[in-house]
């Protein structure tokens, strides 16, 4: 078969996927008089993370321990932003002035997360320089 023509089966599956899932979830939402909200943030992030996961155990059972970390957290990076940035091309949005509390609460958080990723990497080398480097970036944001 042609490798376009798997191609386009593949898009017009995923296409209907995600109809479906939206469908799905909006009928979910409006039968349990639950918020479309807290539907998004639940079943259809479980959803999208699915393929991602099932992928990190396939690598476990594999012994591929190195693609385990970051297949889930990089596409779940990676999700967010594309959605935000799609939908900021289409929608007209009005941001919300941060205050600085709020930027150095995010900025916190990050250099947080940022060291626990750092002290579960297997080359320690790597780690810290990875450390210092977030340190550095962390320091020049305030």
């Amino acid at each position: 078969m042609s490798s376009y023509f798997l191609f386009f089966i593949g898009l017009s599956l995923l296409l209907a996927g995600g109809d479906f899932l939206v469908k799905s979830s909006t009928k979910i939402s409006k039968k349990f008089n639950v918020p479309s909200f807290i539907i998004g943030l639940t079943i259809v992030s479980f959803a999208t993370s699915a393929p991602e996961l099932f992928i990190s155990l396939e690598a476990i059972n594999n012994q591929k321990y190195d693609i385990i970390f970051g297949n889930v957290i990089g596409s779940n990076i990676a999700n967010i932003c594309l959605v935000l940035a799609i939908t900021l091309i289409f929608v007209n949005v009005r941001f919300i002035d941060l205050t600085k509390k709020l930027i150095y609460h995010f900025l916190f958080f990050q250099h947080f997360y940022s060291l626990l990723f750092c002290l579960f990497l297997k080359a320690l080398v790597l780690g810290w320089e990875l450390f210092f480097s977030f340190s550095f970036h962390f320091i020049c944001s305030l």
